[in-house]
């Protein structure tokens, strides 16, 4: 990380680490007290032409965008580059059927840009899936499509934000679902340092993301033909869409906020092993095979009023990895999957819910925990891929998925950062991306 945001910056007093004390309705009643307005999400838009990261069809199952190589990878490529962006999904239907899918260029609001198709796509803009494969050896049967983008077919000309839709192709207006990815251009770089808040009243909970932008094109407006976005673990639900520069000098911009910059640090994810229906993996209490495979987890406690405890993560994520260590996305059986969290009284007001990728980072239906009286605990039974997961407990007011209540909030929690960079000069038709930028906060300045 190079020095230019130490220089700019006003002189700090040393930070020194504050350790709350006290029960968790404190804690909870202080973090909510100081809690700082997220971004406008783009999931949440006003306007109804958003393009939203969602799943329509309950029969399709698992459904992922990333760059090929790993799962855990971001569904991120550079333009004109060898890389590419994996597009899966499973049909519990099984048997085969005929999806389709076409790509949508995006601003960086997520509504669909004015560009013609011609304008960002070389090929194809509606095409087939080719390749797919029947699951093999498992108890629930299933077809698994997947996809390379670009390919032989179609490549991208322009960087930017980008959205497939899939669908049959007998139903082209019935959207299955939609996946976003974005393809990138070096034309900036960053220095990014991620801190503990300026602010005293933040700096046990919550993470501060400042940064420096130097781009290596003209910008005549950066406040109005830029557009910035931070988003922690990949999530849009919380991303930070409205900062703008605070200082301009040359061709760097400084983004060096007290305030508008801040993320809750939130708490490791927890885990869960369910590779093997033999086996107990970690957080495994029973399983029960017949005609299907039921997994029932061990207890989750509440941990917003430990401390903090380190330990490795995926930061929300999974893989779907056999139990030898093989990667398969036609090997794994789907089982039912039960949680539980105990508490001894039921939170008054918001709704408690699963939550991490394998909910596509969504409040959903299927993963709402409901009260059970008798046993004093939150449960709720969902259907799932074996791998090897991360998941978290959040509360919900239909707006805010709140980690506060369930997990806590820290600032030492390991989180990964990327920063978005989206450039439209006045009168064009479309933001082009034109930096992206991973960061982890492990980094963190203290």
């Amino acid at each position: 990380m190079g020095t230019a945001l130490f220089r700019i910056r006003r002189n700090r007093k040393k930070i020194v680490f504050i350790f709350l004390i006290g029960s968790v309705s404190s804690f909870g009643a202080f973090a909510q007290k100081n809690k700082v307005k997220p971004g406008k999400d783009y999931f949440e838009a006003e306007s109804s032409s958003v393009l939203a990261d969602h799943v329509n069809d309950s029969t399709l199952k698992t459904v992922l965008a990333f760059k090929t190589g790993s799962e855990l990878n971001s569904a991120a490529i550079r333009l004109n580059s060898q890389e590419t962006i994996d597009i899966r999904f499973d049909d519990l239907k099984a048997g085969f059927a005929r999806f389709q899918f076409s790509i949508v260029h995006c601003n960086a609001d997520w509504t669909a840009s004015e560009l013609f198709t011609t304008d960002y796509l070389d090929g194809m803009p509606t095409d087939n899936f080719q390749n797919q494969l029947n699951s093999f050896n498992t108890l629930l049967k299933y077809t698994h499509y997947y996809l390379q983008l670009p390919n032989s077919s179609v490549r991208f000309k322009r960087s930017g934000n980008y959205a497939i839709k899939v669908f049959k192709a007998d139903s082209p207006d019935n959207i299955l679902f939609i996946k976003r990815f974005m393809v990138y251009e070096d034309l900036a770089f960053t220095d990014v340092i991620i801190r503990q808040p300026t602010r005293v009243e933040f700096r046990p909970f919550k993470q501060e993301v400042d940064f420096n932008i130097q781009t290596n094109i003209p910008i005549a407006d950066a406040y109005r033909e830029l557009t910035v976005v931070v988003r922690q673990n990949e999530r849009w639900d919380n991303s930070i869409t409205h900062l703008k520069p605070l200082f301009i000098n040359g061709n760097t911009l400084t983004y060096d906020y007290d305030l508008d910059n801040l993320f809750d640090g939130g708490n490791e994810f927890r885990q869960m092993d369910i590779r093997s229906s033999r086996l107990h993996g970690i957080g495994v209490r029973h399983i029960e095979q017949g005609k299907s495979i039921n997994i029932t987890l061990n207890d989750d406690e509440i941990t917003a009023h430990k401390r903090y405890q380190f330990f490795r993560d995926a930061n929300g994520k999974f893989v779907h990895q056999t139990v030898d260590g093989r990667i398969s996305f036609n090997e794994l059986d789907y089982v039912s999957v039960k949680f539980s969290l105990t508490k001894s009284e039921p939170f008054e007001k918001d709704n408690l819910y699963v939550f991490g990728q394998l909910t596509n980072w969504e409040v959903l239906p299927e993963f709402k925990m409901k009260w059970n009286v008798e046993n004093r605990k939150y449960e709720c039974s969902a259907i799932i891929k074996q791998g090897f997961y991360n998941y978290a407990y959040v509360t919900s007011n239909g707006k805010l998925n709140d980690f506060t209540f369930t997990e806590g909030q820290h600032v030492e929690t390991e989180n990964i950062y990327e920063l978005l960079v989206y450039f439209k000069p006045l009168g064009q038709l479309a933001d082009r991306l034109i930096l992206y930028k991973k960061i982890n906060s492990l980094d963190i300045t203290r």
